[in-house]
This record gives C-alpha cells, sequence and structure tokens, in this order.
C-alpha cells in the first residue's frame, strides 16, 4: 500500500515503462468534493488542481465516475460524442502538450474519490494508441488507491431512493447516486452493447436494496449475465458468481451470523478455515467492509468473490427463491479440457484477466478462463503424479509452453498464448501470495490446492528470463507412509537400517539431489521407531507427510523459525528421535550434532552425491571431525529411476559385450553375490504401451547405497581421509554403490541399464 507520494515515485517510474506511457497524474477528490487535489505527478504532467466538472478530462471522470479514453485528441472538435457533457475546446484550453490521454476513477461503494490520468502513448506497435492491457493496468492502479483515498473523503449522503423504473431522456431523476456506479461497466460502451447515454441513465436509477445497476443492465439493456459478469471480473480482478440453488452454504458457517445482518451488509461466507475465509460480497474494493469481515469472522484474510446483490441475498435467503432445476442435457459436457480453455482465451474480447484472487477450489467451472487454465494445469498435474509443472515464455512473441515432469522427465503438455502468459503468471503468483508488481527479481512462496476433497500443496519459483517471467510449480508429495519395506531396499540394507535406528543416540543422514525421496525414506525410518514409549519432534519445511503420535513442526524462516532455532527448542523439550528436514547451513549441522551427542538419536538430509562425500562435505565446511565421527550412525545415499512398465516391458539376451559391461561394473568379485549364472542372465528393456503413455516406464523406484559409521571409518574420518578412500573402505565392509544397487535391480526387471547408466557414475 502506497502512503504517500514519496513512496510510490519509485513504482510510478516503473509503472510508465510497463504501459508506455510519457507522464502520469494521480488525483484526489478533496473533502468537500468539488474540486481535484493533485497526489502525485510525474515530469511532465500537468500538475495544477481542478474542478470537478466537466472543463477538464479529470473534472470529468470524476463527476461522472466513468473510464475516458482518447487515443487521437482534436481539440477543434468541440463536444465528445462519446462522453456527452465533455468539451474537448474546453478540457484543452489552453491546449498542452497531449496527443493521447486515459483516465479511470478511483472508486470505492461507488463514491468517487480521486482520478488516475496517463498522457502521451509511445507504443509504435499500437500506432500510439491505448491497448486493452493499457486500460486493464490503469484500472488495477486505481484501485489499489480505493482504500486510502476512501478514508480520507467520506462517502456522499444517500439522498431518497428514486423510482426504479427507467426515466426517458431528459427527466433523470433529482436525486443523484454518489458518481462512480458506471465505472465497472464503461466496456459495455466501448464495445458497443450499450450507450453512455442508457449507462448514465440507468445508475442515476440503481439504488442500493432495490435495484443494482448490473441488474438493471439485464433487465433493461437486453443484456446478459454473463456480460454483466465479464465486465465486473475485468474491472475488479476477482470472480464472479451468480446464483446457484445446487451451491449450499454450510451451516456452521451461519451458526453465529445473523441473516438479516449478512443481507444489511450485502455479503455471505462461502467456506472458512482457521486462518481464511472465502466471502462474497458486492464490492471487493470496500476494503473497509472486508476488514470487518475479518475481523467478524476471527480469520486473518479473506479471499474475496463477487456477485450482484441480487444473488447474495438469493444465496442469504435461499428458501425464498426456488426454482425447478433445469432439464439435464445427455450430451451436457462436464468441464472444459486445457485444450478448450485455451482455444477460449484465444477468442475472448479483451485482454487477459490477471484476477487477484487465492481461490483453492480447482473445480470451479464458474471461474475465468485465466484461472480456470491454471486450475485445470495443477488438477491434471496431481492426476498424472508429476512432480513439477513449469511455465515457459516463448521466444520473440511466440506462445509459452507449460511443461509437466512425470517420473523425472518433462513433457510438453500445451502452449500458452503470448499475450496472456502474464495473465496466467501473475494468477499463480496472486495463489502464492507473491508481489505480482514485481518482474525483475525471483520470488519463492507457496500456495495449496483442494480437488475432490485432496488437499495439495505446491512450491512456487518464479524467476525473470530474457523472454519474459518463468514459473515452476513443485508438487509437494504429501500422502501415505510408506514402511521400510515398501521402499525398494535391497534386503541386507534393509536389515542394517533397522539396526542402526535402534540405537538410543546418534547420528542417521539420508543424502542425495532435490526429489530424489529423501523425505519419504526418513519418514518410513521414523515409523519403524515411532512407538509409544518414544518423544519425537520434527522440523520440516514443509510438512509433507503426517504421523501420530509426532510432534511436526513447520518452519516459517520469515518469523525467525528456522531449522536451528526449532532444534534448539527440542532440546528443551524432553525429545528422545530428532527429525530436521535439511541441514542447510553450518549452524543447523553443528547443531544436530551436538544434540546426538547428548543422548538423541537425529535424523537429516543433505544434498550431496554419495554416501562418502557426506563425510568430506561436512568436514569441510566446520564441523569438527571427532565430533562428527563420533556422532555418526551411518549414511543412506538414494537416487530415484524410473520404473519399466509391467504391461509392456521386454525380456531380452545381452549380447556378450553387453554382458562383460554389467559384469564390469557390478564388479568381478562380487558378481557371484548376485546368485545367477553368467550363461543365464536375462535383462529387461522398454517398449511402450498405452499404459505407460508410449514411454516404456511408468513409476520410479530407488537405487541406494548405505555407509555404516563402522570403527575404521571413523577414524578415516577423524585423520582427514578422502571422499574416494572413504568408499573404498565401506564398499570392503559390505557396502554396494549406488550403481551396484542399480544393477541388482536392473536383474530383477525393475528397471534399465539406461537408467541406471544415467543416473549414477562408476
Amino acid at each position: 500500500m502506497f502512503t504517500s507520494p514519496e513512496s510510490f515515485a519509485g513504482f510510478a517510474e516503473q509503472f510508465l515503462n510497463l504501459i508506455s506511457v510519457q507522464a502520469l497524474t494521480i488525483y484526489a477528490v478533496s473533502p468537500e468534493g468539488d474540486s481535484l487535489d493533485v497526489w502525485f505527478s510525474t515530469e511532465g504532467a500537468p500538475a495544477e488542481d481542478l474542478p470537478v466538472s466537466h472543463d477538464s478530462v479529470a473534472g470529468y471522470v470524476a463527476e461522472e465516475g466513468r473510464t475516458v479514453r482518447f487515443d487521437r485528441i482534436d481539440p477543434t472538435a468541440g463536444a465528445s460524442a462519446a462522453y456527452p457533457g465533455l468539451d474537448l475546446q474546453t478540457a484543452f484550453t489552453p491546449p498542452p502538450q497531449i496527443t493521447s490521454i486515459l483516465a479511470c476513477p478511483i472508486a470505492s461503494s461507488g463514491t468517487v474519490s480521486g482520478v488516475v490520468t496517463v498522457v502521451n502513448s509511445l507504443r509504435p506497435d499500437e500506432g500510439g494508441r491505448f491497448s486493452d492491457q493499457d486500460v486493464q493496468a490503469v484500472r488495477q492502479l486505481a484501485n489499489q488507491f480505493a482504500e486510502p483515498f476512501a478514508a480520507v473523503r467520506p462517502p456522499t449522503p444517500e439522498a431518497a431512493p428514486p423510482e426504479t423504473s427507467l426515466p426517458e431522456d431528459g427527466d433523470a431523476p433529482q436525486a443523484q447516486v454518489a458518481t462512480g456506479i458506471t465505472a465497472p461497466f464503461e466496456e459495455l460502451v466501448s464495445h458497443g452493447l450499450i450507450s453512455a447515454d442508457m449507462l448514465k441513465r440507468l445508475g442515476q436509477v440503481a439504488r442500493p436494496g432495490q435495484a443494482s445497476l448490473g441488474r438493471l443492465l439485464i433487465a433493461q439493456a437486453d443484456l446478459t449475465i454473463e456480460q454483466v459478469g465479464a465486465c465486473l471480473e475485468d474491472y475488479y480482478n476477482v470472480p464472479f458468481m451468480t446464483y446457484d440453488p445446487a451451491i449450499e452454504i454450510p451451516s456452521k458457517l451461519l451458526e453465529s451470523l445473523n441473516r438479516e445482518f449478512l443481507a444489511r451488509r450485502c455479503w455471505l461466507p462461502l467456506a472458512k478455515s482457521a486462518t481464511q475465509a472465502i466471502i462474497l460480497i458486492d464490492d471487493p474494493n470496500d476494503a473497509a467492509r472486508v476488514l470487518d469481515i475479518t475481523k467478524v469472522l476471527g480469520v486473518q484474510d479473506c479471499e474475496v468473490r463477487m456477485a450482484l446483490p441480487e444473488d447474495i441475498h438469493r444465496f442469504i435467503y435461499p428458501e425464498k427463491h426456488r426454482e425447478p432445476p433445469p432439464p439435464e442435457e445427455d450430451d451436457a459436457p462436464t468441464g472444459s479440457g486445457l485444450d478448450q480453455l485455451i482455444d477460449d482465451l484465444r477468442t475472448e474480447d479483451g485482454i487477459a484477466n490477471t484476477l487477484q484472487s487465492n481461490a483453492t477450489e480447482l473445480l470451479d467451472q464458474d471461474a475465468p478462463t485465466v484461472v480456470q487454465i491454471v486450475n485445470r494445469l495443477i488438477a491434471e498435474a496431481i492426476q498424472e503424479n508429476a512432480s513439477d509443472i513449469h511455465i515457459e515464455p516463448g521466444m520473440d512473441g511466440r506462445p509459452g509452453i507449460a511443461r509437466m515432469r512425470i517420473d523425472g522427465i518433462c513433457h510438453d503438455v500445451l502452449e500458452i498464448p503470448a499475450g496472456h502468459m502474464r495473465a496466467v503468471l501473475s494468477r499463480i503468483k496472486v495463489m502464492a501470495d507473491l508481489d505480482i508488481t514485481e518482474r525483475r527479481l525471483p520470488q519463492d512462496g507457496k500456495l495449496t490446492v483442494r480437488n475432490e476433497q485432496k488437499v495439495t500443496e505446491l512450491r512456487v519459483a518464479t524467476v525473470p528470463t530474457v523472454s519474459g517471467e518463468s514459473a515452476v510449480l513443485r508438487i509437494l508429495a504429501g500422502g501415505d507412509l510408506l514402511h521400510l519395506a515398501q521402499l525398494g531396499l535391497s534386503p541386507a540394507n534393509e536389515e542394517t537400517i533397522r539396526q542402526l535406528v535402534q540405537r538410543p543416540h546418534g547420528i542417521f543422514l539420508v543424502v542425495g539431489p532435490t526429489g530424489s525421496g529423501k523425505t519419504t525414506t526418513l519418514h518410513a525410518v521414523l515409523g519403524h521407531v515411532n512407538t509409544p514409549q518414544k518423544k519425537i519432534w520434527t522440523a520440516e519445511d514443509p510438512v509433507e507427510i503426517r504421523q501420530e503420535r509426532l510432534q511436526q513442526v513447520q518452519m516459517q524462516p520469515r518469523i525467525g523459525l528456522t531449522f536451528a532455532t526449532a532444534l534448539r527448542s527440542f532440546l528443551r523439550s524432553d525429545p528422545d528421535v530428532i527429525l530436521i528436514g535439511e541441514m542447510r547451513d553450518l549452524e543447523t549441522a553443528h547443531a544436530a550434532v551436538e544434540a546426538s551427542l547428548t543422548g538423541h538419536l537425529v535424523l537429516s538430509t543433505l544434498h550431496t552425491n554419495s554416501a562418502a562425500e557426506t563425510l568430506t562435505r561436512l568436514v569441510d565446511i566446520g564441523i569438527d571431525a571427532i565430533s562428527f565421527s563420533d556422532a555418526l550412525i551411518g549414511v543412506l545415499a538414494q537416487r530415484l529411476v524410473r520404473r519399466l512398465c509391467s504391461s509392456c516391458r521386454e525380456r531380452y539376451t545381452p549380447t556378450p559385450d553387453e554382458l562383460d559391461v554389467f559384469v564390469t561394473a557390478y564388479g568381478e568379485e562380487h558378481f557371484d553375490e548376485l546368485g545367477i549364472s553368467r550363461d543365464s542372465v536375462e535383462l529387461y528393456r522398454a517398449v511402450g504401451c498405452g499404459e505407460c503413455r508410449g514411454t516404456g516406464y511408468s513409476g520410479r523406484l530407488g537405487i541406494h547405497e548405505l555407509l555404516v559409521g563402522s570403527t575404521a571409518i571413523k577414524e578415516m574420518v577423524i585423520q582427514g581421509a578422502p571422499a574416494s578412500d572413504l568408499r573404498e573402505a565401506a564398499i570392503s565392509e559390505g557396502m554396494r554403490t549406488l550403481r551396484q544397487d542399480g544393477l541388482a535391480k536392473v536383474l530383477k526387471g525393475d528397471t534399465d541399464l539406461h537408467q541406471i547408466w544415467t543416473a549414477t557414475v562408476a
């Protein structure tokens, strides 16, 4: 929120560059309501105060409450046909060096409290004309000032309500409503769906509690609810809803609320959690009312949807509006697919909607197209068990690409028109509570979605590129707890891990790259030691897998709750077992080692390539080698490789050369332990079928190497032995490397040689 012209100055320069205009002026309506005071002006913009009248463009906007747009100014043209009452000879006399002008009202609850004006479009690609995106951007900027400006100027006192019938030309009722009520519907005029004069006269008729302007447009201007809703969505940037008798408001939400109070204040709660609520309101720009609603519901923030007042009343009193359900159609579509939604985008009039809403329901068929595209993309990624969604801009104005990473491989899923990429990115930013105005710096956030009662959390990372912003959404694999026996460990590794984690104290690490299943493995270990006799604390970011009896803490670095601070707190809370989601820095690693030396079993993860490298890495970053070696129980390194599709995998006999490579990779001295004769080796390869989408693979499995903290290994750590020596010593003690473990699983038909060669090194 910009609280002063000084705080706005930096953003103003960015805004000028964003929409390519020469100058910007923001006026505030005086408390008396008769003049416009300059609140902010860039160099070259007109800086004089103006009366609220038809003698200037800004004054006209303040008085009429409607957007004015001139792409070519001819001061000699006289009265404007598009804006009755605005005389260009008066408005531009003496004529400044202005060739084009765009002015939007700053309005809240029908009251205009200011005006945003930009002049002289500098877009050569538009021939010096303002684009529809420019109009949308200026309207969004105006909406940002609605709350602070409304707080300075009180609403215009209400006059006696007029009759609700449409007056004839020249017979407008004497009682005028507060200006600004027609602003959301200016696009209807620009698209030729209604005349400016009719819109003005209907605005004079509309009165709170009797007939809203939206309902009058439907009843007396032959407009559809879809056209009205599209205008409101475009203006307010929130989803629009119509009354649907099939939607039932949960009774628990209304138990402590009086329906007469809700009807009088014209809002309704649709859903509510401990910290957030979804509300339906007739004016999303009424920030004071939204703040009051937040307090009434006892939540931190509200996600806003809007509806006509008449429809809100129908939701509040559904028994008064019972209607028979519409006839069912056998061939009615159940919902738009991604391709259809993209086609809808290409054929929509106007501009893409950035839709500042935090909606989390993925199956909302009433949501605008951009919202549905993002929601459907997330829903399909979850359904396909994708790990990531990539939104990537195209080069030189070409369409952007959405890709999904499934089983470790990226697949193109759809093209996004270049003109709508920014809207899609803005929607994702809004859902993740990121700054939609910041496009120069990377941002990180999280969002939570609900799809058929299943809640899924996603991490969001946006990065600016030379072609535009890119985003990656990582789908956090929250789900059911797996047991050690379900991890695909070799029998020797599984039995050794069961023995190691029964020790009363020490540190056990699971290492590997991002997305290699470390968290799943650690929770399987916790599930093994999770008994009523033990107190277990976990510090995780995020908490993906929930277990009974575990005290799980979500990290919140913004308020100082980090792994290190959580670990210090755990030590004062009588723990037996502590899980630290990741040892990201020296402070956390040092605290984890100290905790393991004081009688606690500590489990954690690290991003390293092998078990042996983990030992040298921790010593290199500053951990005391003696303390660490004393605490070390074991290190499990792991990778995920693609699993062969069981429906189409093909058995084959390797050639002699292939067999020699296989035996050499596993080790001549260890090959006999596999219990198979070289003459009878059979392998499997990928084929492809409908079950695996023609890829030959379905799902992933883990390959592992387990280094045990033996006396010899600990002594080598103290002596500063290199990773290669530690690796050889561990192999001599029985460790099998990632490659060896993978090759053993190739013999079982779980995966193929290609996956092992690409995932491991010798």
